[in-house]
């Protein structure tokens, strides 16, 4: 999954580029299941190439559940745990069965979704305990301390006081929470701050800096 994801993204575009890509390999992948429709792109079209896809990334969930042994049965013992994305994937999914009418799932969510039930597989391979949420959780507090966007002021609100809705005038901070967030930044930056960052270019009509005057000249 992770190695198919890099693929589309190497080619450019962005997240809508590889996403687009996407959804044209799985129109060839499947064109004998969909020969039955004219308009590829329709609605009815979408949604049984989108079942399709879901079906063979569950097969495959289950074939490297079995291969890291994660299939043993219940009450048998020993194993590796099971993966919490992948178990969440697949409850979505039947939340989309059961309301078909309303609910839908995007391609890009399942693929996504795909790619780190894969990490956290590998993770808990090796170590049961393994928490791909706690491993993200350095990222994720730096985003949501330094973005400024409505969006992640909102999950930032949600995770200090508890509620979208809630601020300082109407609720108490979840103190616990703002220290948890403060180390998870600190290890971020910690962790990258041996990473050299690329260097802005020169504003617009402005000349960039000269060069030393012992500087060797241009060839």
């Amino acid at each position: 999954a992770i190695s198919k994801m890099l693929r589309l993204a190497a080619k450019g575009g962005g997240p809508a580029g590889a996403m687009r890509r996407m959804v044209e390999e799985n129109k060839e992948k499947y064109a004998a299941q969909l020969s039955q429709f004219d308009d590829l792109d329709s609605p009815e079209a979408t949604k049984e190439r989108q079942r399709l896809f879901r079906e063979d990334w569950q097969r495959e969930q289950a074939a490297d559940a079995l291969a890291r042994g994660g299939g043993a049965p219940a009450g048998g013992g020993g194993g590796a745990a099971s993966s919490t994305t992948a178990d969440l994937t697949a409850k979505i999914e039947q939340l989309q069965s059961e309301n078909a009418d309303v609910f839908a799932i995007p391609d890009y969510f399942v693929y996504m979704s795909r790619a780190f039930s894969t990490l956290e597989g590998i993770g808990l391979s090796s170590n049961e305990d393994y928490s791909i949420v706690s491993e993200a959780f350095p990222y994720l507090s730096k985003r949501l301390l330094t973005d400024d966007s409505p969006r992640a002021k909102a999950a930032l609100r949600s995770m200090v006081y508890g509620a979208e809705d809630k601020d300082a005038s109407n609720a108490t901070p979840n103190l616990s929470k703002v220290l948890s967030m403060g180390d998870g930044f600190t290890s971020y930056s910690s962790a990258t701050a041996a990473v050299p960052q690329a260097a802005a270019p020169p504003a617009a009509g402005k000349a960039a800096s000269p060069a030393p005057a012992d500087a060797a000249p241009a060839a």
